[in-house]
C-alpha cells in the first residue's frame, strides 16, 4: 500500500525494526493500524538506531494517517531532514525550535507534517502525519492538534 512506503520512507533516517507501542495515543477517533507501525520500523532495519517504541493510526476512509516513533541514537534534526529529502520525499517549511524540528512533506499524493523532539542524549521522539487527497482539510485539522 502506498500509504505504508510513505510512512515508512517518511522516518527512514530515524527508524528500525523490534519496536515495542509507543506511549503515544493517536489521534481521537482513529484506529491503530499495527502494519504501518511494523513499516516504518522495517524501513530502516540497516540505519542502526535503536527504536523503543512505534505507533501508527488511521482514519482510511478519509485518508488520514499517522504515525510515531520513539528511538535512541539517530539525535540529529538535520539528518531527519535531510534522510527524508533524500528518501524521495519534497520537504517544505522546515523549522529548528530548539530541540526540535517540524516540517512538511509531500509525496504524491500523499501530503503530511512531521515534527521530531530531540534530547540531548540523542533519544528521539518523532510523529508524522499525512493525508490524500481525499478529506486533505479534515485530516490536516486532526493532525495539527495531534502533532503539538
Amino acid at each position: 500500500m502506498a500509504e505504508l512506503r510513505l510512512a515508512a520512507l517518511a522516518l527512514t533516517s530515524c527508524a528500525n525494526a523490534g519496536a515495542g507501542p509507543t506511549t503515544v495515543a493517536g489521534p481521537p477517533g482513529w484506529s491503530a493500524i499495527e502494519t504501518l507501525a511494523r513499516a516504518a520500523g522495517d524501513a530502516a532495519k540497516a540505519d542502526g538506531v535503536a527504536v523503543d517504541a512505534t505507533g501508527a493510526w488511521g482514519d482510511p476512509a478519509r485518508g488520514c494517517y499517522a504515525l510515531a516513533i520513539e528511538l535512541r541514537g539517530g539525535g540529529d534534526a538535520q539528518k531527519l531532514v535531510d534522510g527524508i529529502a533524500s528518501a524521495g520525499i519534497a520537504t517544505r517549511d522546515v523549522v529548528y525550535e530548539g530541540t526540535a524540528v517540524t516540517l512538511g512533506v509531500a509525496r504524491a499524493p500523499y501530503d503530511g507534517r512531521v515534527r521530531a523532539e530531540i534530547a540531548s542524549d540523542g533519544r528521539v521522539a518523532a510523529r508524522a502525519c499525512f493525508w490524500n487527497e481525499r478529506e486533505p482539510a479534515g485530516c490536516a485539522a486532526a493532525c495539527g492538534g495531534w502533532m503539538r
